[in-house]
């Protein structure tokens, strides 16, 4: 017996020296490695978190609408999305610009005045006017049914539920992060929300699932491009093998493209790169 215990205290030493890559001591330095991996790495982190994002948060949607078979277009379609948002909209705003010009904390006393203004600005100003007009065309582009006119008047159509929904979730969301968690964890924060946050947009009105239909009509009457899965006639066929695979699916997947060069220009990630050529494939292959 007082050998058993020996034994394990001498276990218990070896393992408490054990450096911090060690299994055993990773575990629990393993909050402290990622939050140091995301400050040395935004924008491949930013990346990362926002495809997991879009994966997690558009499956449980789907899930949530009974679906019964996944719909691969559309949950690239919101991948492509929230690398977009994360990247040219919340990493700036809530890791830069509010840290800089809102902070909650100024030297060591809480300023109220600064965590209202942000929370309002982003609320009541960038997502009612930047946030949800963006995301109504770039899924109508995306879906084949890009027209301004039409996605507008949705837009007009669908706002006070869609603004109370947001509110509800994303005020208190923002008064915690604002106020409580630091800047460069910000993004991974709101991954964490927003992946819920799909799925409570989807049960609110039903939006996500016109992303996979293949083909709708509108108000207007205008018919959306997105191909079915219907056999082409003949001469269709005949005149698409003139055309190589790539141009044919660049020219098909342009919101695709659109996206690429967008995250390109504004951070040069090759992992975001990544992503959206998988999006792409996802969109054109498995749909």
């Amino acid at each position: 017996m007082l050998g058993r215990t020996a034994l394990l205290c001498v276990l218990v030493t070896s393992i408490a020296e054990v450096a911090s890559w060690a299994v055993p001591a990773s575990l629990g330095a393993a909050p402290v490695l990622a939050s140091r991996w995301i400050m040395e790495n935004p924008h491949h982190s930013t990346a990362a978190i926002s495809c997991m994002r879009g994966v997690i948060g558009d499956c449980l949607a789907q899930r949530l609408e009974g679906s019964k078979r996944f719909d691969a277009r559309r949950t690239a379609t919101y991948v492509s999305w929230c690398n977009l948002v994360a990247e040219l909209y919340t990493r700036p705003w809530n890791c830069i610009i509010v840290s800089r010009y809102f902070p909650a904390i100024v030297g060591s006393v809480p300023c109220w005045h600064n965590l209202l203004t942000s929370v309002a600005i982003d609320n009541f100003f960038l997502s009612p006017f930047l946030y949800y007009p963006s995301f109504y065309l770039f899924k109508d582009a995306a879906a084949g049914c890009f027209n301004l006119r039409n996605t507008l008047a949705q837009y007009r159509r669908e706002f006070w539920p869609q603004m109370q929904l947001l509110w509800a979730v994303w005020i208190p969301t923002q008064l915690v992060s604002f106020s409580l968690v630091p800047p460069h964890l910000r993004v991974a924060f709101s991954g964490a929300v927003g992946a819920l946050w799909v799925t409570a947009l989807s049960a609110n009105t039903k939006l996500l699932a016109t992303m996979g239909d293949a083909c709708v009509v509108d108000d207007y009457g205008t018919k959306c491009s997105v191909p079915d899965n219907q056999p082409k006639p003949l001469a269709e066929r005949e005149e698409s093998i003139d055309h190589s695979w790539l141009m044919a699916t660049l020219a098909k997947n342009w919101v695709f493209v659109l996206s690429f060069v967008a995250l390109q220009i504004a951070t040069g990630a090759m992992f975001a790169v990544g992503i959206l050529w998988l999006s792409l494939l996802l969109w054109s292959g498995l749909s």
